[in-house]
């Protein structure tokens, strides 16, 4: 199916903060979502526009994650991200983020490097060559919350809350 199609698919599907029953979904909605507050950049990284860039930087703001790793290229992440969150180390990181990756990491190594309250964030999950791992992702019974969002795809473990998926238009 051809991604115009995809997104018509999407639209059809998609609610906003008023289609949301998680207290959890719903702040994330309201506050980081829909914030229309611009956060300063001056450079975005190859294939995501400023609108995603910004999305991506309010991600970053409402979650304040500690440690980041990055499945694709670092470099073009570098104005985004301080080179301290992105350094690698052995712990298990508060966000991870696939981005134009060859080949996916197993979705067990994902699941052993995060933890609760993780986010894990899969760019363009709709393009040819991410859909079948955006699928076995969503399928994934480790995660509890799935955010699609048709740009990016978004993926928590929250062991309080139970399995729900969501499609909203950002």
């Amino acid at each position: 199916m051809s991604l115009w199609k995809k997104y018509l698919l999407f639209l059809w599907k998609s609610t906003n903060e008023h289609g949301v029953h998680s207290p959890f979904v719903y702040q994330l909605v309201t506050q980081c979502f829909y914030n229309s507050k611009r956060i300063p950049c001056e450079y975005y990284p190859k294939g995501i526009s400023k609108k995603k860039g910004q999305f991506l930087l309010r991600l970053i703001a409402y979650f304040t994650p500690k440690s980041l790793k990055i499945y694709g290229d670092t470099k073009d992440f570098l104005a985004l991200f301080p080179i301290a969150m992105i350094e690698a180390t052995s712990q298990k990181k508060d966000m991870i983020l696939l981005y134009q990756c060859k080949s996916f990491p197993s979705v067990e190594y994902l699941l052993a490097e995060m933890h609760n309250d993780s986010i894990l964030v899969l760019v363009a999950p709709h393009h040819r060559n991410n859909e079948t791992f955006f699928k076995q992702l969503s399928q994934n019974k480790a995660f509890s919350v799935v955010i699609d969002t048709f740009s990016f795809a978004l993926f928590f473990i929250r062991k309080e809350q139970e399995r729900e998926c969501f499609v909203i238009r950002a």
